[in-house]
C-alpha cells in the first residue's frame, strides 16, 4: 500500500512569496507613464512688483519610469518642487510656459507631459505709504465701564503693496482684541491685519496698545446755553427757552474735567422767513461724552 503524501502549508506559503515577489519585481522593471501633481513655487520676485496672481500650489504632469522609480517617487516624504523664475517680470499680465528645466525630478524619471503648461501673472508696481493703525476691538468692558483712549505705538505704520490699490488705503486694523468684560486699564502686543489680496507687507507687524478703561460717571448741566446760526442780520430774533439741562455720561476722568463752554447746542435759522417755529437743537459734543437726556427736546423760535 503506499503511503499518501501530505500537504506541506509552509512550504506552500513560502513558494508562493517568492512567486509573488518576482512577479513584482518583473512588474516594477517595466516602463509606466504616471500622472502627478508637483508642488509648485515661485522664486526671485521683484522688488519693485508685486505679484497679483495667487500661484497654484501644485501644477499636473505626466512622468515617466520604472515602477520601482514611480513607487519609490510616490513613498517620498519630500516631493521635488516645480520652480518658476519670475525675476524678469514686468507690469501687466506676463504668461509663462513651464518647460523641463522647471522641474526637480530625480535623474531615473523623465518628465513626460505638461498638461497645461501656460500660467498667467499679473504683476503691478510696488508702492508705499505711511497708514494709521486702528484697535479692532470685540466684546465689551465690564458693566458701568468704559474705554476712555487707546493709546496705539506705534500709531503709524509703513504700508507696502500694489500701486493702484494702495491709495485708496489710509488705515489699518490689529487683529480682534477682547475687552473681556475689563474693569481695569489693560494693554497687550497684537498683530497687524493686512489688506485683502496678495502681496502685502506690513512695517512693522504688529502694535502694542494700552487701554485706558474708567468707571462711567454721569453729570448734569441745568443751564446750558442755546446759540442760534445762520441768524438774519436785520429782523429780531428770540429763542425760548434761553437754556437746556443736558445730562450727560463718560469716563470719570473726562467728565471730572468737561468744561460747559465745549458743549455747543444750535438751533439753525438758515432760510427761515418770518414767523414762529418749534424747532429741535443740534448738540455737538466732546468725543467719548454720550447724552442721556436733553430738556426740552424742541424751542419756539420768533423771527420777526
Amino acid at each position: 500500500m503506499k503511503k499518501r503524501m501530505g500537504f506541506d502549508l509552509p512550504v506552500a506559503a513560502l513558494a508562493l512569496l517568492i512567486a509573488l515577489l518576482l512577479w513584482f519585481h518583473v512588474a516594477t522593471e517595466k516602463e509606466y507613464i504616471r500622472e502627478v501633481d508637483i508642488p509648485f513655487t515661485v522664486a526671485n520676485e521683484p522688488q519693485e512688483l508685486v505679484l497679483l496672481t495667487t500661484p497654484p500650489s501644485t501644477v499636473r504632469a505626466r512622468i515617466g519610469g520604472t515602477g520601482k522609480e514611480l513607487l519609490k517617487y510616490s513613498m517620498a516624504r519630500e516631493r521635488r518642487f516645480c520652480t518658476l523664475d519670475i525675476s524678469g517680470a514686468r507690469r501687466g499680465e506676463v504668461v509663462y510656459s513651464l518647460e523641463e528645466e522647471n522641474f526637480e525630478l530625480p535623474s531615473d524619471l523623465d518628465l513626460v507631459e505638461v498638461p497645461d503648461n501656460l500660467l498667467a501673472f499679473r504683476f503691478e508696481r510696488r508702492a508705499k505709504r505711511s497708514v494709521r493703525v486702528k484697535a479692532n476691538t470685540v466684546g465689551s468692558t465690564r458693566e458701568g465701564y468704559t474705554v476712555l483712549k487707546e493709546i496705539i505705538e506705534p500709531e503709524r505704520i509703513s504700508l507696502s503693496g500694489p500701486e493702484n490699490l494702495l491709495r485708496n488705503i489710509d488705515a489699518v486694523d490689529t487683529e480682534p482684541v477682547d475687552l473681556g468684560n475689563r474693569s481695569k486699564p489693560f494693554e497687550t502686543v497684537t498683530r497687524l491685519v493686512p489688506p485683502e489680496g496678495a502681496g502685502w507687507q506690513l512695517t512693522p507687524g504688529s502694535v502694542h496698545i494700552e487701554f485706558l478703561v474708567e468707571k462711567i460717571f454721569a453729570a448734569t448741566y441745568d443751564s446750558v446755553s442755546v446759540n442760534l446760526r445762520n441768524r438774519p442780520d436785520t429782523r429780531p430774533v428770540s429763542v425760548s427757552p434761553r437754556f437746556i439741562k443736558l445730562t450727560l455720561s463718560g469716563a470719570e476722568s473726562m467728565m471730572r474735567e468737561l468744561d460747559v463752554i465745549r458743549l455747543v447746542v444750535e438751533i439753525d435759522l438758515e432760510n427761515l422767513r418770518t414767523g414762529e417755529y418749534s424747532l429741535p437743537a443740534r448738540i455737538k459734543l466732546p468725543e467719548g461724552v454720550s447724552l442721556i437726556s436733553a430738556v426740552p427736546k424742541r424751542f419756539n423760535v420768533v423771527i420777526q
